[in-house]
């Protein structure tokens, strides 16, 4: 498992640096829209289960679970473990495929102990097969990062890549899986996220 790991990490090491040498050829960023920015660095956050709004099935929990590791990963915050979410989730009742109300939130936000909360939305998943009978994944997501205590939504974020325009800057079948597609999209929310939430804090 871990060499699976270190494999997956070095290539998304290698994709990032080929997409900024041939930033030309593929929008490098998600659309990002920084509504309001926090008083101070977001140092421990909780990533609340992701809707499906596609025909994959279980498409929300594939990006919700990758999505979750790489921001792990990332040592940018502190992540709530899975499990406890999924725990006040039970206890408020919330089911499979339904998003908290506003009043849910901030007892999620309470009980886990977090200011800042991440909700997400897959609007599209699948892996389509080319003239070539090679898989090309595609994916679109709407995530939103919400101050979990007052609601108040600090950023929204739209993000929508197909495995193939990778494959054209890096001349190998590498995306070629939701999961791999969802690694890569994953990296460059949170780096973007990272950056302008650091501009906004820094500049206030």
């Amino acid at each position: 498992m871990k060499g699976k790991m270190k494999k997956l990490y070095y290539y998304l090491t290698l994709l990032i640096f080929l997409l900024i040498v041939n930033g030309c050829s593929i929008s490098t960023f998600p659309n990002v829209q920084l509504l309001n920015c926090p008083s101070n660095s977001i140092q421990r956050i909780a990533v609340l289960p992701f809707k499906n709004d596609t025909k994959f099935s279980q498409g929300g929990d594939i990006f919700y679970k990758v999505f979750s590791a790489q921001l792990i990963s990332s040592n940018w915050v502190k992540v709530v473990p899975e499990g406890d979410v999924r725990s006040i989730y039970r206890q408020l009742e919330i089911f499979p495929g339904q998003q908290p109300n506003i009043q849910q939130l901030r007892i999620i936000a309470s009980r886990l102990h977090v200011s800042y909360l991440i909700l997400g939305k897959v609007l599209k998943m699948e892996e389509k097969r080319t003239r070539q009978g090679e898989i090309d994944p595609i994916i679109s997501v709407s995530l939103q990062i919400i101050n979990g205590k007052t609601g108040k939504l600090i950023l929204v974020t739209h993000h929508y890549r197909e495995g193939e325009a990778y494959r054209k800057i890096m001349h190998f079948g590498m995306i070629d899986t939701v999961t791999k597609l969802a690694a890569v999209m994953s990296h460059e929310i949170i780096e973007k996220w990272e950056r302008d939430l650091n501009e906004c804090i820094l500049k206030d």
